[in-house]
């Protein structure tokens, strides 16, 4: 274990100087579907996501580990019910970019996220409704524009159950939203 914290020390370290701290926001869509058999039913929340990313080159060829810690904010609404739901979302990418223009670089990402569920409105971890952890696989695309600015698009699917019920269930998110490299 020390090896590899030693070895990704100095990965980081030899890259420093191009790494880059990335302020990220955006609306967020989840989804909760429930399956058993031939019936589903799925909850769709709306909400948006706000959180720092760092981006670290680990080679010369494009590509690179992207960290972060996202707060998660989620409205869901089934029939008369509405409740607010927060997360903290701890993604970890491995992204590939390659640039297409002077001024535009393209880059796709995909990695785990560990996402924690903090509360909401009637704390709906709290009362078991749903779980409070959840591990996500993902994968991401988008353009950096004027040297600073990136428009990025994602979609993680849930790989553990959203809530402790019999039936199949799991939550998965898209992502579209924006992002400042300084």
């Amino acid at each position: 274990m020390k090896k590899l914290l030693v070895l990704a020390a100095l990965l980081f370290i030899g890259y420093s100087a191009s790494a880059q701290f990335k302020i990220s926001a955006g609306y967020l869509n989840s989804k909760i579907s429930f399956s058993e058999s031939h019936l589903t039913a799925s909850y769709d929340g709306n909400g948006f996501y706000v959180g720092g990313l760092y981006e670290a080159p680990i080679s010369d060829i494009g590509l690179s580990i992207e960290p972060g810690l996202l707060f998660d904010y989620i409205k869901f609404k089934a029939h008369d019910i509405s409740t607010d739901i927060y997360y903290f979302r701890v993604p970890v990418h491995v992204n590939y970019s390659f640039e297409v223009a002077d001024a535009a670089t393209i880059f796709v990402g995909a990695g785990p996220s560990v996402v924690c569920g903090v509360g909401g409105s009637d704390d709906p971890f709290e009362d078991g409704a749903f779980k409070r952890f959840d591990l996500q696989l993902g994968a991401m695309a988008g353009v950096r524009f004027a040297e600073h600015f990136e428009l990025r698009a994602g979609y993680d699917w849930g790989v553990l159950k959203a809530a402790d019920t019999d039936i199949k269930n799991h939550r998965n998110a898209f992502t579209v939203g924006l992002a400042y490299a300084f």
